[in-house]
């Protein structure tokens, strides 16, 4: 047999320890009369793949415990799945209203009426006001993120983009100099010129981060002293609260994060109804909170679906607006109790929503008694029914 060193299977690698365990303890080297060279270089070679046999045992034992624990979770993922699938489950109806909402991109019905057009925050704008639903007031309107007049401005502004699911479409911004505004809310601090504003939205559309005409629109002040207001997300089953998410915001290196309270309609704090370790329950309740409810009804009845989320902020003004989104975006892997209530009740609103249906309730969204449908005709670009532009 060869003397080179081998890499062995750590499969039998305790048993060569044994066996050069037992030969390294035995004492033929004595009994023919001495040690030679040979038989010194025959101990240090042994001892040698006696460390390498133990170190692959225990890399063998680590790596064997490292399997059973990721069996183990696929196995719970496992069950968890066929759990959701098998019971209600929010989760489950979320990613089936989803792709409904792939249809809805592609229905020829004119833009006014379309459920798509939530997508849409101008649409949303138009929407809402016509249920005297506040909204921020709009400062600036263009085609193009390069055709927006910063300057012109006031000293505090937010600049969005008509579409888009992703909150670097947004920026909150005030002026600190010439040619320099702020991101309010970025940690670390961070100013942009025009030309950085300008690059940020066009790096955002071609990441098909968002769409559409960019706008600007006036800063909401916070009741709570920060600097931007928190979010109150509250999720409705046609005319039912779900429960309320209370989020609060910040922007680190260009990446939104966010620290996250659930309360129900009575504003009784959820606890932890999901996994995330961000959960901050010295997050405040709105003051406002019943007038948000109210509002929160009053748009989810006018609009043909199971769920909405209706967001809103609380200002010194009173509750204003933020968007109304059909498909939240989140992991939405809530406690399987919540879970299982949340799914429940989506079914429910589906079955009060047929009925509604029945009874000669529209398909498409019911526009409120203060509607000014010019407000859309106004809005460059935007898609008219039959995938031409308006301009």
């Amino acid at each position: 047999m060869s003397r080179a060193r081998r890499s062995l299977n750590p499969i039998t690698a305790q048993r060569i320890v044994r066996a050069v365990a037992r030969r390294a303890r035995t004492p033929t080297i004595l009994a023919r009369g001495g040690q030679t060279d040979a038989d010194s270089a025959e101990i240090v070679r042994l001892r040698a793949q006696l460390a390498d046999s133990e170190k692959a045992a225990r890399a063998a034992r680590v790596a064997r415990r490292a399997a059973a624990a990721e069996r183990n979770a696929a196995r719970e993922e496992a069950a968890e799945w066929k759990r959701r699938l098998e019971k209600p489950s929010f989760l489950r109806h979320h990613h089936a209203w989803v792709e409904l909402g792939k249809h809805y991109r592609q229905d020829p019905s004119p833009a006014k009426e379309r459920i798509g057009e939530l997508n849409r925050k101008l649409w949303v704008h138009a929407f809402a006001t016509s249920h005297g639903v506040p909204v921020p007031r709009i400062l600036g309107l263009a085609q193009r993120p390069e055709d927006i007049d910063l300057a012109a401005l006031p000293t505090e502004f937010v600049v969005k983009t008509d579409g888009g699911a992703s909150s670097r479409a947004v920026l909150p911004l005030r002026r600190v100099g010439e040619d320099q505004y702020l991101w309010i809310g970025h940690e670390p601090a961070m100013t942009l010129t025009t030309a950085q504003v300008i690059e940020h939205f066009q790096r955002v559309r071609a990441l098909t981060q968002s769409y559409g005409p960019i706008f600007a629109e006036q800063m909401l002040e916070s009741v709570t002293g920060s600097e931007l207001p928190d979010d109150v997300k509250i999720y409705m089953a046609y005319g039912k609260v779900l429960h309320v998410l209370l989020r609060r915001p910040t922007m680190v290196n260009g990446k939104s994060t966010a620290v996250r309270r659930y309360i129900s309609e009575a504003g009784r704090d959820l606890g932890q109804v999901v996994p995330e370790p961000d959960l901050d329950p010295t997050i405040p309740s709105p003051k406002t909170l019943p007038q948000m409810l109210e509002i929160s009804r009053r748009i989810s009845l006018a609009l043909p679906m199971p769920l909405c989320r209706v967001d809103l902020y609380e200002t010194q003004q009173g509750p204003v607006l933020g968007e109304i989104t059909r498909t939240p975006g989140a992991t939405h892997r809530y406690a399987p109790r919540h879970d299982d209530f949340l799914g429940r009740e989506w079914m429910k609103a589906e079955a009060r929503l047929f009925e509604d249906m029945h009874h000669g309730r529209s398909g498409r969204p019911t526009w409120g008694p203060h509607a000014d449908l010019g407000m859309i005709d106004r809005l460059p670009a935007f898609p008219s029914g039959d995938g031409r532009s308006r301009q």
